[in-house]
């Protein structure tokens, strides 16, 4: 009598596992493919000491020793930057630009890739995700550099405003252009059969291209900028370099929708 009208319940309960009686349905949180891809490039970016080495190295010595002239050596900054007030954005820009160029983690990406790179095209993702996610890894290495560097200048530099902003622009447009550039040109000239990381990070056809390049490139753009000072403000010449880099960034971005996803393909 007592058990008999809750029997069937309580028979069921004992007859099952814990149950949330408060269970309600909600959505779960997972990391987007572009994400995953992401912390997998960051992982192997560490993974590597000669990989980490050969490009994260130059930018975090360059801000540590332009942070240490900064404050100890303000005066004496200054006093060079008043003899030449026409070249200090000219040569703070190029300077950039040159360590920005000469730090290029895409140039050797795919290679590294190996052996998993037939695995890597299985996955049910856009190529573009994988790309985007080479690429960003690159530029968590070369754009803190450049921001650190332009607040310094304009700390304790005295620069105005706009040539601090300037110098942050450099950063982004020459980033992202050694970005895409060196994931082209390993796209292209790719190698799997390494037996040594070295080779693949430090003598690879990419590699070198984008390191002297990105050195010729900089040392260029100072040397053109003092020539044509005469013509036009260094204001404007930086601003017609970080124009130029922008229109470039565009088509290679393009470039990578379209023929780069199919020469991606084409690798086996």
């Amino acid at each position: 009598f007592l058990f008999s009208k809750s029997f069937m319940k309580l028979n069921g309960q004992m007859n099952t596992g814990y149950k949330d009686k408060n269970f309600k349905l909600t959505e779960s949180k997972a990391n987007s493919a572009y994400f995953a891809l992401f912390m997998k490039e960051l992982r192997m970016y560490f993974s590597y000491s000669v990989y980490f080495m050969n490009t994260a190295v130059m930018p975090i010595i360059t801000v540590g020793g332009f942070a240490y002239a900064c404050i100890t050596m303000q005066d004496d900054l200054n006093m060079i930057m008043n003899l030449f007030p026409g070249y200090a954005v000219l040569i703070l820009c190029g300077s950039i630009l040159m360590m920005t160029l000469m730090s290029c983690t895409t140039n050797s990406c795919i290679s590294l890739e190996g052996s998993n790179f037939d695995q890597l095209k299985t996955y049910p993702i856009d190529t573009m995700d994988i790309f985007m996610s080479k690429i960003s890894v690159n530029l968590l290495v070369v754009l803190p550099f450049g921001i650190i560097c332009s607040i310094l200048a304009f700390i304790f530099l005295n620069i105005s405003i706009i040539e601090m902003l300037l110098m942050m622009m450099t950063s982004f447009t020459s980033g992202y252009f050694i970005s895409t550039l060196g994931l082209i040109l390993n796209l292209h000239f790719y190698r799997f059969d390494w037996d040594n990381v070295a080779r693949i990070v430090k003598q690879s056809m990419p590699v070198m291209i984008t390191t002297l390049g990105g050195m010729v490139v900089g040392a260029g753009f100072v040397v053109l900028g003092i020539n044509l000072s005469n013509i036009m403000s260094s204001t404007m010449l930086v601003l017609i370099l970080n124009i130029i880099l922008l229109v470039i960034d565009i088509l290679l971005h393009v470039y990578l929708k379209t023929d780069g996803r199919k020469q991606f393909n084409k690798i086996h």
